[in-house]
């Protein structure tokens, strides 16, 4: 059975589409009359600079591998969240892409760093 969270700033799911694997049902942007609005809440594991590729191939193998599993599908869930199992590549990729748009945002709504 799906769950409703009490109303919260953030009870509201935001993503461009809405998802049946969280046991919390979700209010989608569209829904909830803001057509064209996402965000998105995510996570990701970097590591520092320099470290050689075989280990970033080996800590991707094993998040990857721990992300498949029943117990962390169910917590994700629980959480309101899916897993995205990514390559080192496509992490970077997201990241880059998220700091465009955010800088993107930024510049168009005229908000200076103070």
């Amino acid at each position: 059975p799906r769950r409703l969270l009490p109303w919260r700033g953030n009870s509201a799911c935001c993503h461009r589409n809405e998802f049946d694997a969280s046991p919390v049902s979700h209010v989608s942007h569209v829904i909830a009359g803001v057509p064209g609005y996402s965000f998105e809440l995510w996570w990701g594991i970097r590591a520092p600079a320099g470290v050689p590729r075989e280990t970033v191939n080996v800590l991707n193998t094993e998040i990857n591998r721990i992300l498949a599993t029943a117990e962390m599908k169910a917590f994700l869930a629980n959480e309101g969240a899916e897993p995205a199992r990514l390559t080192p590549e496509e992490f970077a990729g997201r990241l880059r892409g998220e700091i465009l748009e955010w800088k993107r945002i930024a510049r168009e709504a005229g908000i200076q760093a103070e």
